[in-house]
């Protein structure tokens, strides 16, 4: 069920590592060039492509994030599971619908709305199929860091082993440098010039390791039945 993002996540892989190249290889020709002007053009092309990479990153993290969790969403609203028997952190996702009539309704109606929400539970009803299409991530609708995912791991009750201070720091890292060249803050040359090939290639590694793991917490989730009480 997770084969597409497997898939796609390989493909950002190659996509990444074929980038990664190309630096590596501006790199080595700086090393073997006298000063010039070519050599600074050269120079502001590999710390621009360097700064451009945290793109590429934050990209597959987002990719991941959000593509296994619709999936996961889709996966088991399709099981005919009635709603006493999934998680109850659970039906935020799967009642949104009614949660949000219940905040969104003028004083007038408030009451029997909420009469409404209640019938719903006691009539135990079954879970829609695939009702949390196109619906947003369970976070603030900001950029993917440790607190959005901890509210997703805690939306699906699954232990948040990811989220450890390092992975946290580097999170933020990518995500702070992504935002501020994506927004015109600073120059993507700018952000790239201070960083060595090795520092990036421990980037690569980590956001490869994130969302392979990711990928794999969820199916071993769905597989298991985790979602069931």
């Amino acid at each position: 069920m997770f084969s597409s993002i497997k898939t796609e996540h390989s493909t950002k892989q190659l996509e990444i590592q074929a980038f990664f190249a190309q630096i590596k290889q501006l790199n080595n020709e700086q090393n073997e060039c006298v000063v010039t002007r070519q050599v600074f053009t050269k120079e502001l092309l590999f710390n621009t492509l360097k700064g451009m990479l945290f793109v590429l990153l934050y990209g597959s993290i987002e990719y991941t994030v959000s593509e296994t969790v619709k999936i996961a969403e889709r996966e088991i609203s399709l099981q005919n599971l009635h709603l006493n028997e999934v998680q109850p952190s659970l039906l935020i996702r799967f009642l949104h619908k009614n949660f949000d009539a219940l905040h969104n309704v003028g004083r007038k109606y408030k009451w029997q709305k909420r009469l409404d929400f209640m019938q719903i539970f006691s009539s135990n009803s079954k879970i829609i199929e695939n009702i949390c299409d196109d619906l947003e991530l369970p976070t603030d609708g900001k950029n993917i860091r440790v607190e959005q995912l901890r509210s997703i791991f805690c939306t699906f009750n699954i232990e948040p082993t990811l989220l450890n201070a390092q992975w946290g720091g580097r999170l933020k890292d990518i995500v702070e440098n992504r935002n501020t060249i994506a927004h015109g803050n600073t120059t993507a040359a700018d952000v790239g010039k201070n960083l060595f090939i090795s520092d990036l290639q421990v980037r690569i590694d980590e956001v490869n390791a994130f969302c392979t793991t990711f990928i794999a917490l969820f199916e071993d989730y769905l597989n298991n039945k985790k979602y069931k009480v």
